[in-house]
């Protein structure tokens, strides 16, 4: 396979982090440049159909963003808003299935990925809701989940303590976390100096301390005769802040 070929599981790779970022991710992680790189000749069996929830002015973005990849096409847009309905299918250049309820863009059984592109207190509802009707392995609707509640936690390297970062490398999906970062910094065409801190301190970091084998466990703490319950989640944490 060529170096730069854009497979269909990369494109939902990339749609998925695009769906987690919503809003703040939009063009800057589906690049015009990375689709440009793959060939224009995709077979049918490896046509992405997506539809878009959210068609904002950053919703159709991403959108644009998405139908430069060589292979894709946009079957269905939802938006609360009539006239945002009218700018998805502007942006797509034709007729598409339009709702006001997303549900019915979930039901279609031509989508084969979601764009979620709304504020950000609907990003958990909507992401869980479209890896439930994609049929989404467990694998993949917690890792996306998980970027989604951890979206903005290296926004400010400064802030992020040694014992938050080492958490936050032991999880499987650290690196496309990493990556997510990178993306909203460029499109909000900002420096990657953030990042590039970030990338520093976890170079810094040997693999042997990212999750070291604590000190106490709950096994430790029923022996103790503590009853089992929340409290152990509570003194744990304490002491692996300590």
């Amino acid at each position: 396979m060529p170096k730069n070929q854009l497979t269909r599981r990369e494109f939902m790779r990339v749609g998925a982090g695009a769906a987690t970022l919503g809003v703040t991710s939009h063009a800057a992680f589906l690049t015009p440049s990375f689709a440009a790189a793959a060939p224009r000749s995709v077979p049918p069996s490896d046509r992405v159909r997506f539809a878009s929830i959210g068609t904002g002015v950053r919703g159709c973005e991403i959108m644009r963003a998405a139908l430069a990849c060589p292979g894709t096409e946009i079957v269905a847009v939802s938006d609360l808003y009539d006239g945002r309905l009218t700018a998805g299918q502007e942006n797509a250049g034709k007729q598409l299935f339009t709702t006001k309820d997303y549900r019915a863009v979930l039901d279609r059984q031509d989508v084969d990925a979601v764009l979620v592109a709304t504020p950000d207190h609907w990003h958990r509802k909507l992401v869980e809701d479209a890896c439930a009707a994609l049929r989404c392995s467990n694998y993949t609707k917690r890792t996306v989940l998980w970027l989604v509640a951890n979206q903005d936690a290296l926004a400010e390297p400064a802030a992020v303590t040694l014992a938050d970062l080492k958490l936050l490398m032991a999880h499987r999906a650290f690196a496309d976390l990493s990556q997510l970062f990178a993306a909203k910094l460029r499109a909000a065409r900002r420096p990657l100096t953030p990042y590039r801190r970030i990338a520093s301190r976890v170079r810094a970091i040997p693999p042997r301390d990212i999750a070291p084998p604590p000190f106490v466990t709950g096994d430790v703490l029923e022996k103790l005769g503590l009853p089992k319950g929340p409290i152990y989640k509570k003194i744990l944490d304490q002491l692996y802040y300590a």
